[in-house]
């Protein structure tokens, strides 16, 4: 999976919990955590598991550990309390939305690019010179 894809999905899922209304902290951390582990497997780290409000630990109450699966903690993450007003899901879904589209017309240009390399262009001279 390309970076683009992988971040543009990522993007949208907590969009799509965020619209439904009733999401709490904890409803968008399927969507992170598919994320770490997408970018571990995209950079070759395939050993990296992640876990979801793991036990306490030395460092407190983490929302996520990142480990080797094993033995070693490669690091944890944890969100500080801040609740979003409307107005911020608002914009956020906003943002959202303008990246997928500027994805896709990214995506539509590049194709029209290929498209036009693939043609070998013809010029008329006829009387051009005259």
């Amino acid at each position: 999976m390309n970076k683009e894809a992988l971040f543009d999905q990522y993007l949208k899922n907590p969009a799509d919990v965020a619209l439904r209304g009733d999401a709490r902290e904890e409803s968008f951390y399927a969507a992170l955590e598919h994320l770490l582990q997408q970018v571990a497997e995209a950079t070759g780290r395939n050993d990296v598991h992640i876990t979801t409000l793991p036990k306490p630990t030395e460092a407190g109450n983490p929302d996520f550990r990142v480990w080797n699966g094993t033995d070693r903690i490669i690091g944890y993450k944890d969100r500080r309390e801040r609740s979003l007003s409307l107005e911020e899901v608002r914009t956020y879904c906003r943002i959202v939305t303008g990246l997928a589209r500027t994805i896709e017309t990214q995506a539509d240009i590049d194709d029209l690019y290929l498209a036009v390399e693939a043609k070998p262009a013809t010029v008329e001279w006829a009387g051009a010179c005259a």
